[in-house]
């Protein structure tokens, strides 16, 4: 089961010898897993037992994502498996977000939010005496053989289904039917792509105050299953202050674009393995003699700012362009996205009260700007970039193999910095 499994990663982490292969200022956390999702819900972590009542799990729904955006993307975590993560997102993905029902010792609601995400799937169309109904095809389906104009079909029914929402009163009846139904067609498992988790860890020495987040992935094994996996593009902090990591970053470089490559992602082991052995040990997530760069676990306060490239000043954000570069790699890792760099404060939807309405952050608000410690300033309006991707997404076509952006390129009016955004 995912949360024993994720319950089991906190363990391993808090008991890591020497402390410095641990990540993080708090060397030492609670378990929110095993005290504020299992004990409630599952205590002995089977899912044979379930807690009467509570069948469904501790969680309170928070939103419900359209990230028609992320079409064309792929995020196979390896293994040689055919599972939902393996496909291209042809079709973007739908987000569920949640909160945890479990106050924490205060009252107030849980620091947790858990976003799952799906793939949305090619849909068959039925028409009876008027009445038009969907439904999504599985997984296994051959994307490879549907024409350039299923395809352009196909991405304006998803965007037509997700605009049809804002013609209804959000508290309605109706507006809450017809978002059951299109959450229905892909909130399925044969979709499942993956389960996000961030929180702000609790220290279990008194009297440690310290604001910290976390930010942990777990991604489908056999259609079903969640386990734990290593972020694909966080890394090590260590890492990213060592000389041999801006050249990684300049190999991932679209000059064309001025931004990272669509669909890059870090690999488990590099050829700068010993390298990063000798500077920042052996973390946790890494095997002794197979180093990479990404981390197993992301950690990190709400002001942190990604350093700058090794052999650029600091303060000077113009040298090389590297200011550019190492902004645009920060906007794709969860650390830098859910932090100063983009003016958010961990969370992106806030966890809540039943008798509440969500939250959203200022950047999922907009428009906002940010000026960094190094002077460079930022400008993102995240409504005005959406509102643009699904009004070009319908006719978009599919000619052929995706490459890199083509399946998902942004529109005129999405800036390459905006776009980066919400790639993860």
């Amino acid at each position: 089961m995912a949360f024993t499994k994720l319950a089991e990663d906190v363990d391993q982490h808090n008991t890591l010898l020497p402390t410095s292969r641990r990540i993080g200022i708090v060397t030492e956390t609670t378990n929110p897993f095993r005290d504020h999702v299992l004990a409630h819900w599952d205590p002995a972590g089977t899912g044979n037992e379930l807690s009467p009542g509570q069948e469904d799990g501790p969680f309170r729904l928070l939103a419900v994502i359209n990230r028609v955006d992320l079409a064309g993307a792929n995020d196979n975590p390896g293994g040689g498996s055919t599972l939902p993560e393996d496909k291209r997102k042809f079709f973007g993905e739908g987000r569920l977000v949640f909160g945890l029902t479990t106050p924490d010792e205060t009252g107030a609601p849980y620091p947790m939010t858990l976003i799952m995400e799906y793939h949305l799937p090619f849909l068959r169309k039925t028409v009876v005496d008027g009445v038009t109904t969907y439904e999504g095809v599985r997984v296994d389906f051959n994307y490879d053989e549907i024409s350039d104009a299923d395809w352009i079909e196909q991405r304006a029914t998803w965007a037509g289904l997700w605009a049809e929402l804002s013609r209804y009163e959000l508290d309605s009846d109706v507006y809450r039917s017809k978002l059951l139904e299109l959450v229905t067609l892909y909130a399925r498992p044969e979709n499942s792509v993956a389960l996000r988790v961030g929180y702000i860890v609790k220290s279990t020495t008194p009297g440690d105050e310290t604001r910290e987040f976390e930010y942990r992935e777990s991604y489908t094994q056999g259609g079903f299953l969640l386990a734990p996996r290593d972020l694909a593009r966080d890394v090590h902090p260590c890492v990213a202050e060592q000389p041999f990591f801006a050249d990684l970053v300049e190999q991932r470089w679209q000059v064309t674009t001025h931004d990272m490559q669509y669909d890059y992602k870090w690999p488990s082991a590099i050829q700068d393995q010993d390298a990063i052995r000798a500077a920042c040990g052996v973390p946790m997530g890494a095997e002794d003699g197979a180093q990479g760069p990404r981390v197993h676990v992301s950690r990190f306060l709400v002001d942190k700012v990604w350093p700058a490239l090794h052999g650029t000043d600091p303060d000077d954000i113009t040298i090389d362009n590297m200011e550019e570069k190492r902004h645009d790699f920060a906007l794709t890792t969860c650390s830098g996205c859910h932090s100063r760099e983009t003016a958010t404060e961990g969370f992106m939807i806030f966890p809540r009260r039943a008798d509440e309405d969500s939250t959203l952050s200022a950047f999922l608000r907009g428009p906002v700007s940010i000026t960094l410690p190094n002077g460079a300033h930022y400008e993102y309006d995240e409504l005005a970039r959406r509102t643009a991707v699904l009004e070009a997404f319908p006719a978009r076509g599919y000619p052929g193999p995706c490459q890199d952006s083509i399946c998902a390129a942004p529109p005129a009016a999405a800036t390459s910095m905006q776009e980066e955004m919400l790639r993860k």
